[in-house]
């Protein structure tokens, strides 16, 4: 297996390449063979296993089933006859609401079926020797009385579903959060407590900090409180909470108002 790699061709500028990878940023291309013959007998003489999906009549090498596959390999355990079944909800905001309740329940089981069967397939199919593996857990008495959340279009496919307001009892208190704009209001136990960009930017940074590197961070602070959110995506008329679309749309969030200064600024004064 060839291995060849280029910094000079990756999508960045010089300017960004020298500021953040100032130690490879001038770096000749370099280009490795590596001898399977030798990595098969490093590993006591086990072959590389790469497991593969079958979609439409066609084979296709697989991530997340090959992370599996050895994680079941290395607990001694055999991929489960039965999966986890698929059993989404009727709308993205359901999805987003019931995901939230499983996770506060700690019910893995029922986190599992609200994750896409085409982009985590793997964890449907692993799902019973996982939660086998977990045991039970304990109930937690935190109850969700109030989500109200905006829906938009993803900018990586599918639904972005951001709160707007939620309510939670615990132990007989009532704790709320509202968003409004990049500000966010919590009250409980008998306080209440506003938390906007600006703030996030000045807890994040420090007395001494630039004013480049202060305006950097609110900006940074307030696309991700404007616009942060869980990504859901349709698949067989049912919708189901992503976990990778939402990981990339929190970058991409991150980033929305962030310009070209800030970015060399977060890069050579962090």
């Amino acid at each position: 297996m060839s291995v060849q790699s280029d910094v000079n061709k990756l999508p960045f500028t010089k300017e960004f390449l020298d500021a953040a990878f100032p130690e490879i940023a001038n770096a000749e291309p370099t280009d490795e063979t590596i001898d399977i013959a030798d990595a098969v007998r490093d590993n006591g003489g086990e072959p590389i296993r790469i497991a593969t999906v079958n979609i439409d009549g066609k084979w296709y090498p697989s991530l997340f089933y090959t992370i599996a596959d050895y994680a079941l390999a290395e607990a001694g355990k055999e991929w489960p006859k039965e999966s986890i079944a698929n059993n989404g909800a009727d709308d993205a905001e359901g999805a987003v609401k019931e995901m939230v309740q499983a996770a506060i329940n700690s019910d893995a089981e029922r986190a599992i079926e609200l994750l896409p069967p085409d982009e985590m397939g793997a964890m449907h199919d692993a799902g019973p020797a996982l939660l086998e593996e977990m045991g039970p857990a304990p109930r937690t008495q935190v109850e969700v009385t109030k989500l109200e959340t905006d829906v938009t279009d993803a900018s990586t496919g599918g639904m972005k579903v951001m709160l707007s307001e939620v309510e939670v009892v615990a132990e007989g208190e009532t704790y709320n959060v509202k968003k409004d704009g990049d500000c966010y209001t919590a009250d409980g136990e008998g306080q209440s407590e506003r938390l906007c960009a600006d703030d996030f930017a000045a807890e994040m940074g420090n007395s001494s900090m630039s004013p480049e590197m202060q305006q950097a961070l609110t900006n940074l602070a307030s696309g991700l409180m404007k616009n942060t959110g869980v990504v859901a995506t349709e698949f067989d008329g049912k919708w189901y909470v992503s976990p990778l679309r939402t990981y990339t749309e929190l970058g991409l969030s991150a980033m929305s108002d962030l310009t070209p200064e800030d970015v060399i600024a977060l890069i050579t004064q962090s």
